[in-house]
């Protein structure tokens, strides 16, 4: 396809094993890429995407549909704006009953993990998204009677910079509990994102319904179209590099944690990376 004819960019959709590889050949080429998350296997892997992006004239992004829902946007709205006060916890919860046995998913050789880097790179992107940078991670695994060579669910708790707490709960393996895949509390008020509808609450008012419910094509659009006007010079970045490294090294603190059994510095995952 490279070979074929001039491109402008690429979706890079394969597993995650291919990434690093394959938006190498883009940027040698000066094309531009949309990867889907996570970035890449490790945090490692990449930094090293970014060093192949400095001598080209092509930009990256990392595919965070959540990014683009409206819903979204508005909590983050809303929280940098005060109408919460100050945030104290956030909630998030991806699951869903998925067959994973006979899938890449479950190949940690092309994966880089089960449903922690699958569900939980979304989860970890909008935490930072929404409240900012992550301190320390703790990682359980939640036992099912799935038998993969990887985690098919997990909690990962959240210890944020700015002294909010946070629990993620991931899992191919039961359904949500709950119609809010998101909730974010603060001392003056609460936020609840769910796939059907939404809400704010003040506290002592009565909630309010905020956007018309979960769209997955609706986001996937909007971040395409946000990408091509990326690519041509009309738009900026909706995730940094920064923000895609910290992506890549809360997962690998999660995991770290997760053999651990101890909480993991995000900042120390860093630094050993910088080291080796």
């Amino acid at each position: 396809m490279f070979s074929a004819g001039a491109l402008d960019a690429v979706s890079v959709c394969t597993p995650p094993s291919d990434h690093l590889a394959t938006a190498r050949v883009a940027f040698k080429r000066h094309v531009s890429v949309l990867c889907e998350k996570p970035a890449a296997l490790s945090l490692h892997q990449a930094e090293l995407i970014y060093d192949s992006l400095r001598a080209s004239a092509g930009v990256f992004q990392m595919a965070t549909k959540f990014r683009h829902v409206p819903e979204i946007q508005e909590a983050r709205r809303l929280i940098r704006e005060g109408e919460i006060g100050q945030p104290l916890r956030l909630q998030i919860e991806f699951a869903g009953v998925a067959d994973m046995s006979s899938r890449w998913n479950s190949d940690p050789s092309r994966s880089g993990g089960g449903v922690i880097i699958d569900n939980g790179s979304h989860a970890l992107d909008l935490g930072v998204y929404l409240l900012g940078a992550i301190d320390r991670v703790t990682a359980s695994r939640i036992q099912t009677s799935v038998n993969l060579a990887v985690e098919d669910a997990a909690t990962i708790d959240l210890a944020f910079a700015s002294g909010a707490a946070g629990e993620i709960t991931v899992s191919w393996s039961h359904a949500p509990v709950a119609p809010f895949y998101l909730n974010v509390a603060g001392i003056s008020g609460s936020i609840a994102i769910g796939w059907k509808a939404s809400f704010f609450q003040r506290q002592g008012g009565e909630p309010v319904q905020i956007g018309n419910g979960y769209s997955k094509d609706g986001a996937h659009k909007a971040m395409m179209a946000h990408f091509r006007d990326l690519v041509h010079g009309n738009a900026g970045d909706w995730i940094t590099r920064q923000e895609v490294l910290a992506n890549a090294a809360a997962i690998d603190a999660a995991y770290h944690s997760l053999r651990s059994g101890q909480p993991v510095s995000v900042e120390e995952v860093h630094r050993a990376a910088v080291a080796a």
